[in-house]
C-alpha cells in the first residue's frame, strides 16, 4: 500500500487503533489483619473457645489397611478363604486366586470418614490383623486386612492453643474493623486525607494505574513488579467514580472494606500513525487481498 492508502486506513478504521480511557487510582483497603496486634485473648477467653470447640481437637481412630478389588463374588471368597488359616498373606491369596492378575494395594491411616460407606462399619469393628470380606461396594467385592490401628484422642488445650489464639485474634480483629469502619469513613468523608486517614489505622493506601477498565496497562508499559494485581472490584468503583473523588467504603474480600480516590483520568485516544503504521499496514494488505 502507497502512504495515501496508509493514511486512508487509518482514518477509516480510526476506532481500532484508538486507546481505551486509563485512569489512576488509589485505593484504601483495610482488613482484619490491620488489628491483630491489638487483640490480646485472655486465659478465660481461650479456655472458653477450646470448651465450645473441643470436637475441632479430638483426632478420631484411623486404620490402615490393605485391599484387594474384584469383580466377582466367587474370586473375593476364594481370597478371604485362603487367608482363614492365618498364615497366607492377603498378597499369596489374590495372586493365586487371580492367576497373578491382581494383587492388593495398600491404604495408609485414614478416618472412618474417609472410607467407602459399605467399607466402614466392617473394617473400624474388626482387630488388628483381622481380614474382612467380602464386602460389595460400588467399585466391586473387597477383601481388606487391617494392617494397623491408630487410636483416637483429644488435643490437650496446650497444644491446641496456638490455632485458638489465633482464631481469636482473626475474630476479635474482624469485630473491631468492622466496629471502628463507619467512624473511618466519616474521617475520609469529611476531607481528611486518604494518606492521614490510612496512617491512623497503620495502613498504606495502594497506587494503581493507568490501567482501562479491564485492569489492562497502556501498550508499551508494564505493571511495577513490586505492586499487587488490582482487585477487579476496585477497578469496577474506579471507573464509576469522578476525577478527584473518593468513594466511601465498599465491602471488599475477607471481611475487609476499600475506598477509592481516582487520581487522574485519561480519555480515549486515538495512538499516532506512526506507533501503529505496521498494524495499519497489515490490516490495510489484509483488505485487500480478501
Amino acid at each position: 500500500p502507497t502512504d495515501a492508502d496508509i493514511e486512508a486506513y487509518y482514518k477509516k478504521h480510526a476506532v481500532d487503533f484508538t486507546l481505551p480511557e486509563y485512569r489512576t487510582f488509589t485505593v484504601l483497603s483495610l482488613t482484619p489483619a490491620i488489628f491483630m496486634g491489638e487483640i490480646n485473648p485472655t486465659e478465660d477467653d481461650i479456655k472458653a473457645a477450646y470448651a465450645s470447640r473441643k470436637s475441632e481437637f479430638v483426632v478420631p481412630e484411623q486404620r490402615k489397611i490393605e485391599q484387594t478389588v474384584v469383580q466377582d463374588k466367587a474370586t473375593a471368597e476364594a481370597i478371604a478363604k485362603a487367608t482363614a488359616d492365618g498364615k497366607t498373606t492377603l498378597d499369596a491369596a489374590t495372586r493365586g486366586a487371580t492367576g497373578g492378575k491382581a494383587q492388593p494395594v495398600t491404604l495408609d491411616f485414614t478416618p472412618e470418614s474417609q472410607f467407602p460407606q459399605a467399607l466402614r462399619q466392617p473394617v473400624f469393628a474388626a482387630r488388628k490383623g483381622a481380614v474382612v470380606g467380602p464386602v460389595q461396594s460400588p467399585l466391586g467385592w473387597h477383601v481388606v486386612r487391617v494392617v494397623d490401628v491408630l487410636p483416637g484422642h483429644s488435643v490437650p488445650l496446650a497444644d491446641a492453643r496456638p490455632k485458638i489464639v489465633a482464631q481469636l485474634k482473626r475474630d476479635g480483629a474482624a469485630d473491631k474493623l468492622s466496629d471502628d469502619i463507619d467512624k473511618i469513613g466519616d474521617k475520609l468523608a469529611g476531607g481528611t486525607p486518604m494518606d492521614r486517614v490510612a496512617a491512623s489505622v497503620n495502613a498504606t493506601p495502594v497506587k494503581v494505574g493507568p490501567v482501562d477498565a479491564k485492569g489492562n496497562s497502556p501498550p508499551g508499559t508494564l505493571p511495577a513488579a513490586d505492586k499487587p494485581k488490582p482487585d477487579p472490584a476496585w477497578i469496577a468503583s474506579a471507573f464509576q467514580t469522578q476525577s478527584g473523588d473518593t468513594t466511601s467504603f465498599q465491602d471488599g474480600k475477607d471481611g475487609g472494606y476499600f475506598a477509592v480516590r481516582v487520581d487522574a483520568v485519561m480519555q480515549p485516544a486515538l495512538r499516532p500513525l506512526k506507533d501503529v503504521r505496521n498494524d495499519v499496514i497489515a490490516g490495510c494488505t489484509a483488505e485487500r487481498r480478501a
